[in-house]
């Protein structure tokens, strides 16, 4: 099946129910004469083609879809699953979720169902098999969205957030428990019962849990559980399209929240042909280009396979340099969201591509312009070879980090994760994104000569095997703390934190402390202030190549370890004991250059370099500033790219 088609494609999501019928078709005139090749639809709108139980309105769509053929138009069709309709709500209440008080969460917004109801999945799957039978044969159609940003419910704030309190979710969670620990005492010893009198007698004494002071174990668990529930929930549709849609249409999800709710994206993949998500720098502020971009890394390296980009902002927070960065990332396709301007309801805030009366608004001209930039029609290969590098990300530290206490609430580990990345973003030291968590053995560190693991707290044993063999081997590992100082439970390793990576980094920790703004001083001269955290590391086989300066406490931390590099095997480790950009990108570039990885170095906070992903020697620049910048002898347009 192909999931690439040249030329490049630009989308929009456009709502023909939600639109007078005489101005369809000038709407997709005004589309194709700015670029726009596909549309993405019914995400949402679930009364519109189910306005009663079992009650069926195809008509308008029949309509529409053969518009959209005759005129040229693609579509990707949506299962509208992620918005009940109230009547489902009504006939059905045991679907809707329950928040840890024991209510159900109010009616009104979307995402207000609970994904492991049995009762939601059937009707659910009930609504997909009907719209398979019905379109999974028209030739608009190339391919369906299961859902809609399957990420939990979406709270008063818009944020969302993974929670579930059911009877229903309470009995699969103590399934999904005894599978995964066979007995209680396993249970117990796991999560660290004993402290507090916390220890289970019986699987029917626990639940799920509802205070932000539970043990660590109990969260990371129900995260876990929360996760795999979505999973199972997204491979029911993907399983009911797949029985009735013809083999040249394809599956996909639009992914968000990507590494903050501790879900397992790689895992949910399987089940799909096509990955997709949704990139949404609202702000247009340089941290969200750079977290766009670590997350471009990841939907391309699940499949090794370029990727949609599904849903963007229709603004000028998406400049030609946003959308080359996609594209240049491994993008196949980019779409906005949506086309034209809601007068009513809960997203009429939201920009689009034209207003009420379906004038266009300025910034359809960038779109237009970029649908004709020659740098982006060369098609991509159905498979992607991977990066020399590789930058490790850990969900089970995320999910440690998910409880709402003042020792987790900042996500300091999304801080440090965030810090490196862009430290190798600016200077173009390319990188696939790899799951510690699934790490099993060597292999999938094979393609890679430089690896980076920042702030990495949870880790299993085979992931420390597998990065000593690969060490030992020639490779070169850069570390930031907290580095290896937990269990899949959420405990510290004794007798040192660092335990399993002890040998491996040639240090040992036997504490942790919460120190910001602590200065440090390398051996060579140069001078840094940590951002996040230290660790207080002892050398046992290391080297230190910086020491602390001064500190609170009268000096407590003075003279203590901040860098220390470990030689092992034809390899080495290096480990930065704090946290900052700046120190950062000095220890990237000296990585870099050990593991013989090119860079392109520069002072310019707000540009990136990528090199291209199948072009040897050839690079994308990226310059978000507001006026023209210049790397060696490459000038880049203000809020603009080039590729040389």
């Amino acid at each position: 099946m192909s999931t690439t088609h040249p030329p490049f494609r630009i989308g929009v999501t456009h709502y023909p129910e939600h639109t007078a019928r005489a101005n369809w078709e000038p709407d997709l005139d005004l589309m194709a004469a700015h670029g726009f090749n596909f549309i993405r639809q019914l995400d949402i709108s679930w009364t519109k083609v189910e306005p009663c139980d079992g009650v069926y309105t195809f008509e308008w769509l029949d309509d529409y879809l053969d518009l959209c053929h005759r005129k040229g138009f693609t579509v990707v069709m949506c299962t509208p699953t992620a918005s009940p309709p109230p009547w489902l709500v009504t006939a059905y209440p045991e679907v809707q979720i329950v928040q840890a008080d024991g209510s159900p969460f109010p009616y009104g917004a979307r995402r207000q169902v609970s994904v492991i109801s049995a009762v939601y999945r059937t009707l659910s799957a009930r609504i997909a098999e009907v719209l398979a039978k019905r379109y999974g044969n028209h030739p608009a159609v190339i391919g369906w969205q299961v859902d809609n940003e399957l990420h939990g419910i979406e709270d008063f704030n818009m944020s969302g957030h993974c929670e579930e309190h059911s009877a229903e979710a309470t009995e699969r969670f103590r399934e999904w428990l005894q599978a995964r620990y066979t007995t209680v005492e396993a249970l117990n010893l796991a999560w660290g019962n004993g402290y507090w009198s916390c220890e289970y007698s019986d699987w029917k004494e626990i639940t799920t849990p509802r205070q932000p002071r539970c043990i660590n174990g109990w969260f990371m668990d129900f995260y876990r559980f929360y996760s795999d529930m979505n999973g199972e929930y997204l491979r029911l549709q993907a399983q009911v399209l797949r029985r009735h849609i013809s083999a040249r249409q394809w599956i996909t999800h639009n992914f968000t929240s990507v590494l903050n709710k501790g879900l397992d994206v790689p895992a949910y993949c399987h089940d799909l042909d096509l990955v997709s998500w949704d990139p949404y720098p609202y702000g247009g502020g340089l941290g969200e280009y750079i977290g766009c971009a670590m997350k471009h890394d990841l939907m391309r390296t699940v499949k090794r396979k370029p990727f949609w980009a599904i849903e963007t902002y229709p603004g000028e927070s998406v400049p030609q340099a946003c959308l080359a960065e996609m594209v240049a990332n491994g993008a196949a396709a980019v779409a906005y969201w949506p086309w034209r301007k809601f007068h009513y309801a809960q997203e009429s805030w939201h920009s689009a591509f034209v207003d009420y009366a379906g004038e266009p608004y300025p910034y359809i001209k960038t779109v237009a312009a970029f649908s004709k930039r020659p740098e982006i029609q060369e098609p991509l290969p159905e498979s992607l070879p991977p990066r020399s590098a590789a930058y490790l990300y850990s969900q089970d530290t995320i999910r440690c980090e998910l409880r709402d206490h003042p020792h987790d609430r900042k996500e300091p580990s999304l801080k440090s994760l965030e810090l490196l990345y862009r430290a190798k973003w600016n200077i173009g030291v390319a990188t696939d994104f790899v799951s510690s968590d699934d790490v099993t053995d060597v292999g999938i560190f094979a393609p890679y000569k430089l690896l980076f693991a920042p702030g990495i707290r949870v880790v299993r044993p085979e992931l420390i095997a597998a990065l000593t063999e690969w060490v030992n081997a020639g490779g070169i590992l850069l570390t930031t703390g907290k580095f290896a100082s937990l269990d899949t439970s959420g405990k510290y390793h004794t007798p040192n934190v660092n335990q399993p990576a002890a040998e491996l980094v040639g240090y040992t920790v036997r504490d942790e402390e919460w120190v910001h703004n602590q200065k440090l001083h390398l051996t060579t001269g140069e001078e840094f202030v940590s951002e996040v955290w230290v660790e207080h590391g002892k050398p046992t086989t290391g080297k230190v190549l910086g020491a602390f300066v001064g500190g609170d406490w009268n000096g407590r931390w003075d003279g203590r370890p901040a860098v220390i590099e470990n030689r092992v095997g034809k390899g080495r480790v290096i480990s930065l004991l704090a946290t900052s950009l700046m120190l950062n990108r000095h220890f990237v570039k000296i990585a870099s250059d050990a593991a013989g990885i090119p860079y392109i170095d520069h002072a310019h906070e707000e540009v990136a370099v990528l090199p291209h992903l199948i072009h040897v020697g050839r690079y994308w620049y990226f310059n978000y500033a507001e006026e023209p910048r210049t790397v060696g002898n490459v000038t880049i347009p203000a809020r603009d790219f080039v590729f040389v």
